[in-house]
């Protein structure tokens, strides 16, 4: 927005004679001030292009690294959660803890559940 609204209101300010000066040849044209304004500007532009540029850059390469990681244990079939509880519902430490309790105990009732170190005991 910046970049086009300096240029934007220039542009909307000039009358036609001025207009028919832009024809004149470009060494007349360079000691106008509209026209540096507007090579700083596109400078501006190309350089925070650049640093955008090579930001992405950089951010792709960190995530294909990161995909490569070995975390030191076994992943296939691991699932994490985390859960958010209505507060109207569930407004004591207890109902949220009888929640938690509830839900591990169906999840290990499940027949594709295989035991683990609960986190509690992982330090």
């Amino acid at each position: 927005m910046l970049f086009g609204l300096a240029p934007s209101l220039i542009a909307s300010r000039v009358d036609l004679a001025m207009r028919s000066s832009l024809a004149a040849p470009r060494r007349e044209r360079a000691n106008c001030k509209w026209f540096s304004t507007r090579g700083l500007l596109v400078s501006g532009q190309v350089a925070l292009s650049v640093v955008l540029l090579i930001g992405a850059m950089l951010l792709i390469e960190s995530l294909a690294h990161l995909s490569r990681v070995d975390p030191g244990f076994d992943t296939t079939n691991l699932l994490t959660m985390r859960i958010s509880l209505p507060d109207a519902r569930y407004d004591t430490p207890q109902k949220a803890g009888t929640f938690h309790e509830e839900l591990v105990r169906r999840v290990e009732a499940l027949p594709e559940y295989v035991a683990r170190q609960p986190c509690s005991q992982r330090r």
